[in-house]
C-alpha cells in the first residue's frame, strides 16, 4: 500500500490489517516501510524490526501496536507499507492452509506484490483492508 504523507513528520502508532479468514496454525509476518520512486516501493526506510504472529483466531481486524517503538518517518512525499509473510505453520495433519483478504479492484489505489526480494514489484490496481494510525507533526 502506498500512502501520501505530504512530507509531514509522522510517528507511526498502529497498523490495522483485516483478514477474512486464516486457517494456518500460526503465521509469522513483518512490516516494512519503503520510500516510493516512480510509483513503486524503492528503498527500505531504516527502522526497528516490526514482527508479529497471527493464529487461527486472526479473522477480522488485527492491530499491530508499535507505539512503543518510537518509529518516526519524515522527508518523504509517499511511503509504501509492505507486509511480508516470513514463515507459516500448518494445522496438525494438514499440508496446506491459507489466509484470505477482501481485495477490491480500484483505480484509486495500488497494491504491490513480488515473490522474492530479487523480483521487480508488480503493481495491481487494488485496495486491501489496511490502514495506519499516526501522529502527524508540521
Amino acid at each position: 500500500m502506498v500512502m501520501n504523507t505530504k512530507e509531514k513528520f509522522l510517528k507511526v502508532k498502529k497498523i490495522h490489517w483485516h483478514l477474512e479468514g486464516f486457517t494456518f496454525k500460526r503465521g509469522f509476518f513483518s512490516v516494512y516501510f519503503y520510500e516510493v520512486k516512480n510509483g513503486k516501493p524503492y528503498k527500505r526506510i531504516p527502522h526497528q524490526n516490526i514482527n508479529f504472529i497471527l493464529s487461527t483466531k486472526a479473522r477480522g481486524w488485527n492491530i499491530i501496536n508499535i507505539e512503543d517503538m518510537d518509529l518516526y518517518i519524515s522527508g518523504h512525499k509517499k511511503i509504501a507499507v509492505i507486509i511480508k509473510q516470513q514463515k507459516i505453520e500448518f494445522q496438525d495433519g494438514k499440508k496446506e492452509d491459507s489466509f484470505f483478504q477482501n481485495i477490491g479492484l480500484t483505480t484509486g489505489s495500488t497494491f504491490f506484490t513480488r515473490t522474492s526480494s530479487d523480483d521487480e514489484w508488480l503493481a495491481v490496481p487494488a485496495s486491501i483492508p489496511l490502514y495506519i494510525i499516526v501522529d502527524s507533526y508540521e
